[in-house]
């Protein structure tokens, strides 16, 4: 009898650890596997909640489903769904769907998209901060600002994403973010492709680039490596704009569109764009400060101005401003 307890009581036993088991977050050599599911039945429903609980080096498994919150990675962790168009992040309602900020971070197979509605000012898809981080294999849509931002970020891989955006938005936004590897990726509809500048050694090869109005457009690039990019529908395909000779490659892209294919400027020499905006500018800059200033001493020492002195007066001020809005709208084309 007794010997029939204690096999009954090993079962149960056996059991409850197999139970209990099931719904515990499993190990792994490089670190724990947090599963989500929205639907219930794993370890959290939350994405955010999973990346709470999580340490350094751990997966979070993202089941198919609709996550409707704002994702703030802030630990080096590997976001993983079951594929875009099954797992979908929807930041509907936020300005960003998610923010990476942890050295090794990563997402891959997943949606990510913004239902903004009319009134919702610019929102973006994913931003990066300064850490290095992976996005591989996503589905961005639905932004108004960038599909992807690098602020300042060195190392990130951007590899293999769709990024469908709007007419008034930017596929891979990125500044200051030496190092970065851009490939494999397919950006349509969009006003800017791939928006960089003041960065160093960046590859861009193999992206496709759709109904964008300009493919790529780098400004101050220095030790770029632009390769086997493919442009349809555009009005620019590359558009480049260096202080100097910087080791800025062209290699093997193509280019199918009525629009210009490469538009190359250089700030010394160009005749047509900066060096006349770089004039317009300086001018910008001294006119209308020198103005202001001779107008506001006729002011406060409470002399009447002349008719010929406010006419000279508003005369500067005029050609200074209009200066400066020509280097504004020059320089941000």
């Amino acid at each position: 009898m007794a010997t029939g307890v204690h096999c009954w009581s090993a079962l149960i036993l056996i059991g409850v650890i197999f139970v209990v088991g099931a719904f515990c977050i499993a190990e792994t050599g490089e670190g724990k596997i947090i599963s989500v599911d929205d639907g219930g039945g794993a370890n959290f429903t939350r994405v955010q909640d999973a990346i709470d609980a999580a340490s350094d080096g751990d997966t979070i498994r993202i089941f198919s489903g609709t996550y409707h919150e704002e994702i703030r990675v802030n630990k080096s962790v590997c976001l993983e769904g079951n594929g875009s168009g099954e797992t979908i992040l929807d930041g509907s309602g936020f300005p960003t769907v998610i923010v990476m900020d942890a050295k090794g971070a990563c997402i891959s197979n997943c949606t990510i998209r913004i239902v903004s509605n009319g009134s919702q000012g610019k929102t973006d898809g994913i931003f990066v901060g300064k850490e290095p981080v992976s996005i591989t294999n996503n589905l961005i849509e639905g932004y108004k600002g960038n599909g992807i931002t690098l602020g300042r970020s060195k190392g990130c891989k951007i590899r293999g994403n769709v990024i469908r955006g709007k007419s008034f938005s930017t596929g891979i936004y990125f500044f200051n973010a030496d190092g970065t590897i851009i490939e494999e990726n397919r950006i349509s509809d969009t006003k800017k492709g791939i928006d960089g500048s003041s960065s160093e050694n960046i590859e861009i090869r193999e992206n496709s680039f759709t109904n964008c109005t300009t493919g790529i457009e780098l400004l101050d690039a220095q030790d770029f490596l632009v390769e086997d990019n493919s442009f349809a529908e555009y009005s620019k395909g590359i558009s480049i704009h260096v202080g100097d000779k910087r080791d800025v490659v062209l290699k093997d892209n193509t280019f199918d569109g009525s629009g210009t294919n490469i538009k190359y400027w250089e700030y010394e020499t160009c005749t047509g764009g900066h060096g006349a905006v770089s004039s317009g500018f300086i001018l910008g800059l001294w006119i209308v400060p020198i103005g202001g200033v001779l107008a506001m001493k006729k002011v406060f020492s409470k002399k009447r101005m002349k008719p010929s002195d406010s006419f000279a007066y508003h005369y500067v001020f005029i050609i200074g401003w209009t200066a400066f809005c020509l280097w504004l709208y020059f320089y941000t084309w």
